[in-house]
C-alpha cells in the first residue's frame, strides 16, 4: 500500500524522514476523510511506524532508503497474511462486480441463505433444501436448466436468485436474470437483444407464465430463445405461478412446452404464500400478548 503512495510523491524533490511523514500524515487524514475502511487506516499506520501482522503476530521490516536526495525509513509486512487477504477482498470485489451484472434484483442480492421460519411453512425449507443439495453436486451441469413452478409467495424467485448467485460465486459462468414483462418489453423495443442473450451462460426468466399468450411473435421469440439455450447447451432458469407442469403443457405451444419441460429439471413449491402466512403468525402472537 505505502508503495502506491510514495510513487506519487514528486520526483526530484529532497525527502527526508520529517518530509516523508508530513506526506505520509497527510495520506493518512485524506483516506481517514474519505471513509476507507479501518484494515486499510491501520496498515497504513503500522507502515509509517512499525507493528505486528494482525494474523500472525510477525514483526514488520524496516526499509531504508538512502541517496543523495533522499533519507527515509518505513516498514513492510514480513509475512504473506496481508497479501492472501487483498487477494481475498479483490476476489469478493469481483464477485460482487458479477452480482450486479447479473442484473439481479436488489431485494434478493443481500440474501445469502434460506432465512425462513421452520415454523411458518416447512414444505418451503425443504424443496430449498433439495435445491441446495442439487447444486452442490454439481447435477444442475448436466441438465439444460431448472424450472421452478408453484403457487404465488412459495420462494420460487427467491431461491432462484440464491442458484444463480451460487453460480456467479462459485463459477466463470455469465448469468442474466431477467423478468418475463422486461424480456418482451426488450424483445419489441430492441432488435438486438435477442442476439445478445447468447453471450450469457445462464438466463433466468422470472414469471415465464407471463408470456403465454395469443401473440403468435412472442411465442415464437420464446421458442427461439429456448432452441438457441438448448443448441449451444447453455441453461435457463424458469419460475413460473402455473402450479404443475400439465398447466406450463396446456398454457404453452407444443414445441416451447416440449423444450421446457423435456430439457429442464422441474422443482415443485408446494404450500401457500409464505408473505401471508407469516403476517397471520405475527399477528396472532401480538394478540396473545
Amino acid at each position: 500500500m505505502i508503495d502506491k503512495i510514495i510513487s506519487k510523491m514528486l520526483k526530484g524533490t529532497e525527502i527526508n524522514q520529517n518530509t516523508f511523514y508530513e506526506y505520509m500524515n497527510s495520506s493518512l487524514e485524506r483516506a481517514i476523510k474519505a471513509g476507507r475502511p479501518k484494515e486499510e487506516i491501520d496498515e497504513m499506520w503500522r507502515e509509517m511506524n512499525s507493528g505486528r501482522c494482525p494474523f500472525c503476530e510477525t514483526k514488520y521490516k524496516k526499509i531504508e532508503i538512502v541517496n543523495p536526495m533522499i533519507s527515509y525509513e518505513y516498514y513492510i509486512p514480513d509475512c504473506k497474511c496481508l497479501e492472501k487477504q487483498e487477494l481475498r477482498r479483490e476476489e469478493l470485489a469481483r464477485k460482487r462486480s458479477r452480482i450486479q451484472s447479473a442484473c439481479l434484483p436488489k431485494l434478493f442480492i443481500s440474501k445469502e441463505s434460506n432465512k425462513w421460519d421452520d415454523s411458518v411453512d416447512k414444505k418451503m425449507v425443504k424443496v430449498y433444501q433439495d435445491i441446495r443439495e442439487y447444486y452442490l453436486t454439481g447435477a444442475w451441469e448436466q441438465e439444460n436448466g431448472l424450472i421452478l413452478y408453484g403457487k404465488v409467495g412459495t420462494g420460487k424467485t427467491h431461491i432462484g436468485c440464491l442458484f444463480l448467485k451460487w453460480i456467479l460465486q462459485d463459477t466463470d459462468k455469465a448469468c442474466l436474470f431477467v423478468s418475463a414483462s422486461d424480456l418482451i418489453s426488450n424483445l419489441i423495443n430492441d432488435k438486438q437483444y435477442q442476439d445478445n442473450l447468447k453471450h450469457f451462460d445462464v438466463l433466468m426468466i422470472d414469471d415465464i407464465d407471463k408470456m403465454y399468450t395469443a401473440n403468435s411473435w412472442i411465442q415464437e421469440r420464446l421458442y427461439s430463445i429456448t432452441n438457441m439455450i438448448i443448441n449451444d447447451q447453455k441453461q435457463m432458469f424458469l419460475t413460473t405461478n402455473l402450479d404443475s407442469l400439465k398447466e406450463i403443457q396446456q398454457k404453452f405451444e407444443y414445441a416451447v412446452a416440449s423444450r421446457l419441460i423435456g430439457s429442464c429439471k422441474a422443482f415443485h413449491f408446494e404450500g401457500e404464500d409464505y408473505r401471508r402466512l407469516r403476517r397471520i403468525g405475527e399477528l396472532k402472537k401480538e394478540k396473545k400478548c
